[in-house]
């Protein structure tokens, strides 16, 4: 037969078996108390989409490591690792000691919206001199920034002074620091260069005389 008990302490147990002639025995076990490994990760942690965060166990050269994302058992098998944020997921981290012993503690990484944000149009040719005007979509956001240093305003107007593609961005910035951006790209063409003349040079010409213009 067998007993199932968890102890507290150091217990000595016996046992004393009579059988059907009455004859006894018995014997004693005494189970000894492993030191318990207790240990915390620390409170839930918050952050953005793509930022970093590093959580760290008790170091031991003696204990083994196992870190879970969500379930799923991670390549780090040290006191540290490093976890890049895109989702909400829970972190826990097993301990096992050189006797064997196992603890455990989790925490959540919670990751918080960005801003949506859409600049249109999204792309456009002008000529140099001309101008446009971008205009933003925006949620979600508190604060947002123009690539030209512009803030505070969804709708900018443009006006390109050289030849080339300029990427008109905005990112916008929510109350957690959490950011997004969009671009437009802007086309600048160069005018045409010409100037016109009359053909034979002279810029003078008699009453009735026809003449050619050539550019």
């Amino acid at each position: 037969s067998s007993i199932v008990f968890c102890p507290t302490e150091n217990y000595d147990v016996w046992v004393k078996v009579t059988d059907a002639l009455n004859c006894v025995a018995h014997d004693t076990l005494t189970v000894n108390l492993l030191p318990a490994m207790v240990f915390e990760l620390g409170e839930d942690i918050f952050g953005c989409p793509g930022d970093t965060i590093n959580l760290s166990g008790p170091d031991n050269p003696n204990y083994l490591y196992a870190w879970m994302v969500d379930g799923i058992e991670q390549p780090a098998t040290g006191p540290s690792f490093q976890l890049v944020l895109s989702d909400t997921v829970m972190v826990k981290l097993y301990i096992t000691t050189e006797n064997g012993c196992v603890a455990s503690d989790s925490l959540t990484a919670h990751v918080w919206d960005v801003p949506v944000v859409e600049v249109t149009p999204s792309s456009i040719d002008l000529c140099i001199g001309e101008s446009i005007t971008l205009n933003a979509s925006v949620q979600f956001a508190e604060t947002y920034e123009w690539w030209n240093g512009s803030t505070g305003v969804t709708s900018l107007e443009f006006t390109p002074s050289e030849a080339g593609t300029t990427a008109c961005w905005l990112q916008a910035t929510n109350g957690y620091g959490c950011h997004t951006a969009d671009i437009a790209f802007v086309t600048a063409h160069p005018m045409p260069d010409f100037t016109l003349s009359i053909e034979g040079g002279s810029s003078s010409v008699c009453a009735g005389t026809a003449v050619g213009i050539k550019v």
